[in-house]
């Protein structure tokens, strides 16, 4: 099944959920002109006077985008302390403001993007199969210091949202799904270091690329350095698990899918590797046999075979 993201819900600031309250409750109360003028200073470093303003919600174009507005915001939640509003109704928020600061001055403020990046939090997913982690992520991406949820890497400075405000969104996103992915190879290659020493295997960390690792290791102790790579990986996917609040670890995540002891670095232990240069094959060509993949299961059966569990 593809993974999917869902349909978004943008996520206020505290300071855009108060605004929003004020121009849902205009004009029954003479005093959310001036409540107006405050959220409008404070957002914007925007100051003009309330009755300049109250002149200026009497324009037509004005008033309709507002009563439009105040009509959307009913099925709203606007109680809360992290409102959040469908695409629509974002859009007729920030059409307003932008017909407000027109309505102001004749030179263009903020474009229309600036106004949704400073009203915007975050967005929430729904209804997607990966919803719950897309959401995360664009939290953890808008929060003021980005940081990893597992080993706390922070992000650089250029990229805080105090430097940059809403702007690389996509690398910041990129940077904590990358930066967790680096958080887990390190903690996996400080976890079979340990077990190596723990059971005299002597494993020697040959290089990683991308998902995998690749270790040298003596050919009589090619399985139990097997059985501490998927010992190592089960141990990392529980700290990650419990990192996130789980307390189950599904089973179909915890060990590698397969263990490769093989002679020579190639992508798959019975891939011959023909190439034009190659013509023979490995087998054929430099006497190298295939080699073999352990899954858990196998490795616990061969390990209980030959009663190496102490």
């Amino acid at each position: 099944m593809k993974a999917t993201k869902g349909t978004p819900k943008s996520v206020l600031t505290p300071q855009s959920c108060n605004l929003l309250r004020v121009l849902q409750n205009l004009p029954s109360f003479t005093d959310n002109f001036r409540l107006l003028c405050h959220c409008m200073k404070n957002m914007f470093k925007l100051s003009i006077a309330e009755n300049v303003l109250e002149h200026k919600l009497k324009d037509p174009h004005l008033k309709s985008l507002l009563e439009k507005l105040q009509m959307y915001c009913l099925s709203c939640d606007l109680q809360s302390n992290k409102i959040k509003l469908n695409s629509y109704v974002l859009y007729t928020f920030v059409d307003f403001l932008y017909a407000l600061f027109q309505q102001i001055s004749r030179t263009p403020l903020y474009t229309k993007y600036d106004i949704r990046n400073a009203l915007l939090l975050h967005n929430v997913y729904y209804n997607g199969s990966e919803s719950e982690m897309f959401s995360r992520l664009e939290q953890i991406a808008s929060s003021d210091f980005p940081r990893t949820p597992f080993l706390h890497s922070i992000i650089t400075r250029a990229l805080w949202p105090c430097n940059c405000g809403s702007a690389e969104m996509s690398s910041r996103i990129n940077w904590v799904v990358q930066s967790s992915a680096v958080d887990f190879l390190h903690l996996l290659l400080i976890a079979i270091h340990k077990l190596a020493e723990t059971h005299s295997v002597n494993l020697r960390f040959a290089l990683s690329i991308h998902d995998e690792v690749r270790y040298l290791v003596r050919e009589e102790d090619s399985i139990k350095a097997c059985a501490i790579l998927q010992t190592a990986h089960l141990l990392t996917r529980c700290f990650f698990a419990a990192s996130l609040g789980m307390k189950q670890l599904p089973a179909s995540v915890a060990y590698f899918s397969g263990v490769d002891v093989d002679q020579v670095l190639r992508k798959d232990p019975s891939n011959e590797s023909i190439t034009l240069s190659n013509p023979l094959g490995i087998h054929k060509g430099y006497g190298v046999h295939p080699g073999n993949t352990y899954s858990a299961s196998q490795l616990e059966a061969i390990l209980i075979k030959k009663d190496v569990y102490e």
